[in-house]
């Protein structure tokens, strides 16, 4: 956070970038027949055989969640926002008039700055997220901008084109020729991570820039299907998380580490932690219940957790032994289970004697429909998939990426088919374009022929 000034005006300058932790791309309709491929330039649709459909959302970064019926989707999607009258409406009037009293000292740090532009920070104290530094930047360019461009001079040109992006969480209705808009349920500055919608489809949640972000932290929030504000569950959390199978409460994994330094890459502490967010009916709860931390381990904002039918927990964690060294911390993560039932022990998922090497920067796993698969990243774009029923291993994608990257998360079609980008095998080793492959009791069959390069650019195309 804390950007410097140019920083923001090139963060501005366009839609937000879809950053550089993988996401998932292609999510399945529940009964397999369509998927929705989210990339850094909308939504598209394709069939089961991967034939684009014409229903699409173009023009801005997407993530999404299918509705049950396969006919409905909540998509996260950006609009552009040109100016300050745009985002204004974000706003209430107390945080409008706050808006207004940063901008004039902003003004007045501008006006008496001497130095490089950037060395100027937009905020010194380290206390407002992106989205706010955006409004504040807006609102003094368009409202509050006297003396700016001559202090500016070269610079101006850039502050003077720059345009914003309002988030959005949105319903949509689902055909093959179209996706029909449908009530917007929240919007923000902030950037909002892929939403997850709760087992009673009465309410959805997904992960957003924080209100006081330091370190580009994220704060769970949860929205009500039927209208009202969204609300945040707790911050700062790790990117992934999961409803209860009841649809009662949420799991995530929260940092309890207290540092505030900017980009501190110190040892940071963290808890599997669960808590009431919604009544029997799936209705959200006045206040929510308690927090419930259930297992302590090292944070990471990219490890996985479900919350399987049974009632256990499956997470992602690096497994410690304190105290320790920097040189002794683990370079290797594993799967763990949690039963709320038997709430004095964790159980290790995978043996000790698993065969595969595993992304250390990446624990984001993905569990097949029947729960009795896992999908696991390896290094370098590989992927293999474990058997929890026999315990064995088989690789998936066995090739490494030609830029040694992840292109996306895997997904699951259903409980045999598993979805994932990968590139051909070269005699000769030379680079070979990335498609999206169905892969099916050791079979692949490509599905990406046909895609433009709309659908690919930004995340198949080795960009």
């Amino acid at each position: 956070m804390n950007r410097h000034f140019h920083k923001l005006v090139m963060a501005c300058a366009c839609l937000a970038a879809v950053g550089c932790i993988p996401e998932k791309r292609i999510v399945w309709s529940p009964n397999g027949k369509t998927a929705a491929v989210c990339t850094p330039n909308g939504l598209f649709l394709i069939d089961e055989e991967g034939k684009p459909l014409p229903a699409k959302v173009t023009g801005s970064p997407t993530r999404c969640a299918w509705f049950k019926d396969s006919k409905r989707l909540v998509v996260v999607h950006a609009a552009q926002a040109k100016g300050w009258d745009d985002i204004a409406p974000l706003f209430d009037d107390a945080q409008r008039t706050m808006i207004a009293a940063e901008a004039k000292k902003t003004r007045e740090r501008i006006l008496a700055h001497d130095g490089p532009w950037n060395q100027f920070q937009l905020d010194p104290n380290d206390q407002l997220s992106p989205g706010m530094e955006t409004a504040i930047f807006m609102f003094l360019r368009d409202k509050d901008n006297a003396g700016i461009a001559d202090k500016l001079k070269e610079e101006w040109e850039g502050v003077a084109k720059a345009t914003a992006s309002i988030w959005q969480v949105q319903v949509f209705g689902v055909s093959s020729q179209s996706l029909t808009p449908g009530p917007v349920l929240t919007r923000s500055l902030d950037e909002i991570r892929t939403p997850k919608i709760s087992p009673k489809e009465t309410a959805v949640t997904f992960p957003m820039t924080a209100a006081d972000a330091r370190n580009d932290d994220v704060a769970l929030h949860v929205v009500s299907l039927t209208g009202g504000l969204a609300r945040p569950v707790a911050a700062p959390v790790g990117l992934d998380f999961d409803w209860s199978p009841d649809g009662c409460d949420l799991v995530f994994i929260r940092s309890t580490s207290t540092s505030g330094a900017k980009n501190d890459e110190s040892l940071q502490l963290g808890s599997l932690t669960t808590m009431t967010v919604a009544d029997a009916s799936g209705a959200l709860l006045p206040q929510w219940g308690p927090r419930k931390d259930l297992v302590g381990m090292l944070f990471s904002p990219v490890n996985g957790v479900r919350w399987l039918r049974d009632g256990r927990i499956l997470f992602a964690a690096a497994e410690v032994t304190l105290p320790a060294t920097s040189r002794d911390m683990p370079r290797q993560w594993s799967l763990f289970i949690h039963d709320p039932r038997t709430p004095a022990s964790v159980v290790r998922a995978l043996g000790r004697d698993f065969p595969e090497s595993l992304d250390p920067g990446l624990a984001m796993f993905e569990v097949s429909p029947n729960e009795e698969l896992v999908l696991l990243p390896s290094p370098k774009g590989r992927i293999s998939l474990y058997d929890f029923r026999n315990g064995t291993t088989t690789a998936i994608q066995a090739i490494d990426d030609p830029d040694g990257k992840v292109r996306c998360i895997p997904s699951w079609k259903n409980d045999t088919e598993i979805s994932m980008v990968a590139a051909s095998e070269s005699a000769n080793g030379a680079k070979t374009p990335n498609d999206v492959l169905i892969w099916s009791n050791g079979k692949t069959k490509k599905i990406s022929d046909g895609w433009s390069d709309e659908m690919r650019e930004g995340w198949m195309d080795g960009k």
